[in-house]
């Protein structure tokens, strides 16, 4: 990117990270209807690792912007899921008593 104008490669960076957000969103409907081929890039895009045990994986190691979208996705569905199970949306509007 060495002689791109900085405004050429801010605009590649935000367009990155867009896309990064979009697969985060729902990665798993994303793959199911990718072919090998394009599951194969999928996971060297994604994922620096994949530690594999028992037809299972068990460990994974993202790839940037990844390493950084994936736990902060993460957190924040932590942090907005209650003690039931529902999200901060599900209540929003219901009466305590609802509860």
């Amino acid at each position: 990117m060495s002689g791109m104008p900085l405004s050429s490669c801010l605009a590649a960076g935000v367009d990155l990270i867009e896309h990064a957000l979009k697969v985060a969103e729902d990665p798993y409907e994303s793959y199911c209807r990718m072919g090998p081929e394009q599951r194969c890039l999928f996971n060297r895009a994604v994922f620096e690792r994949l530690y594999v045990y028992e037809d299972r994986v068990s460990d994974r190691l993202y790839r940037e912007p990844f390493n950084i979208i994936v736990p902060a996705s993460e957190q924040f569905r932590d942090s907005t899921t209650s003690s039931d199970g529902a999200t901060t949306s599900d209540h929003i509007g219901k009466s305590p008593s609802a509860y």
